[in-house]
């Protein structure tokens, strides 16, 4: 059976509940954001099962990058020794 057409699905407007009009919804997110512990029970489980395993195992955690020379590095060092190579033939030269 198909549902009926509603403007307020149309639009994404969602019906009036209790906990939002007395504002129980804003408070729980203020506290999360607040504390950083989530209100919700999966939440709590997630977060806290997570920093148990990286205690547990901490190679799990990202390896800080390496500092690469990139492109500049190279063609200073080629650079240099060209630099090098020309002023030792110049004055073997002379």
């Amino acid at each position: 059976m198909a549902k009926k057409f509603s403007l307020g699905r149309a639009l994404g407007v969602k019906k009036p509940s209790l906990k939002r009009t007395l504002g129980v919804t804003k408070a729980k997110r203020a506290i999360a954001q607040a504390t950083g512990i989530p209100t919700t029970a999966r939440g709590r489980k997630e977060k806290f099962s997570l920093k148990r395993m990286a205690k547990l195992e901490p190679t799990i955690a990202k390896p800080e990058p390496t500092k690469k020379a990139g492109c500049l590095g190279v063609v200073l060092c080629l650079v240099a020794v060209t630099t090098c190579v020309i002023t030792l033939a110049i004055y073997c030269i002379f």
